[in-house]
């Protein structure tokens, strides 16, 4: 087991909890992503200490587990957003076909 000094501070995925930035990068989402996501209660659960907001790594991966494998409300959300960018492909390559032609 390697020991850190006091001068040498924690890689993120070797902390117990992560700043909210630190979640962020290393999920590669932007801060702004995050609170939406919290805003629709999809973000991971928090630790608060005063004003202090932390997130467990059980957390993390228990976030990273449902959005792989999503139920309910969310599935149904995901579903319709596969289906709109689908027809959304469909219709810029319909759009490119019809200008190619002229």
């Amino acid at each position: 087991m390697n020991r850190q000094t006091d001068n040498q501070p924690l890689a993120a995925e070797q902390k117990l909890a992560l700043t909210i930035d630190e979640f962020c990068a290393l999920h590669s989402i932007s801060t702004a992503r995050y609170f939406a996501l919290r805003r629709d209660n999809l973000a991971p659960r928090e630790l608060r200490v005063g004003r202090t907001v932390r997130i467990s790594c059980e957390a993390a991966a228990a976030w990273r587990q449902a959005r792989e494998n999503p139920e309910g409300d969310e599935a149904k959300a995901v579903e319709r957003e596969r289906r709109r960018l689908l027809d959304r492909s469909r219709h810029a390559v319909n759009t490119r076909a019809d200008r190619v032609r002229l």
